[in-house]
């Protein structure tokens, strides 16, 4: 009786050990910061006396040591260890959340290609017209380029020389038009300004 009694509080105290050290595993798993010599504990120690204790006070990580109750080179160690661990998560947080974009604009683009899709084959083809279109000639299309060219060929040759002269040699400074298409340029803006 009493032997078997005996053998079941072995029996438990075995079974409470193994429990103790699957729960110590499952610690380290869920915090991979806590190790054989650091406790749970041990690194709110470390983090608040990091806070505690600024950069900038005097023998800060002997002051840590001592308030963590570890070896000072134990303290910066598992220091960097936190800190690097912290630098890993915001890492993989900012490139989560980047796939999230990336994600989220390709959904967009798909969904702007499905509509359009969607609207080029339900809209009814266009009665073909059989007025002819006045498409606008290459005398009516002006490029900022060509304009800001003639505007500098303006300030180049100011009036003070004879009227078709000036024209001519500020179209030579515009590139593909004639000194007529210049003046007439010139015409139109003005005539713009004046309406407004």
């Amino acid at each position: 009786m009493i032997v078997d009694e005996l053998s079941g509080k072995k029996d438990a105290q075995k079974r409470e050990v193994e429990r103790l050290k699957e729960e110590e595993l499952k610690q380290q798993e869920l915090n991979p910061l806590v190790g054989k010599n650091w406790s749970q504990e041990d690194i709110k120690q470390l983090t608040l006396g990091i806070v505690k204790f600024p950069a900038g006070t005097g023998d800060r990580w002997k002051v840590i040591a001592e308030f963590v109750g570890k070896s000072q080179k134990e303290v910066i160690s598992k220091a960097k260890e936190i800190q690097a661990r912290q630098l890993q998560d915001v890492e993989a947080r900012r490139k989560e959340e980047q796939d999230k974009q990336d994600k989220l604009a390709q959904l967009k683009k798909e969904a702007a290609l499905k509509q359009a899709k969607e609207q080029n084959t339900t809209k009814a083809p266009a009665a073909p017209s059989t007025a002819p279109t006045a498409a606008p000639s290459n005398d009516d299309v002006w490029t900022n380029d060509q304009q800001k060219q003639m505007e500098n060929g303006m300030r180049e040759f100011g009036a003070d020389l004879p009227t078709k002269e000036r024209w001519i040699k500020i179209a030579e400074r515009v590139d593909g038009k004639s000194a007529k298409q210049c003046y007439e340029r010139f015409k139109d803006l003005c005539a713009k300004a004046k309406s407004k």
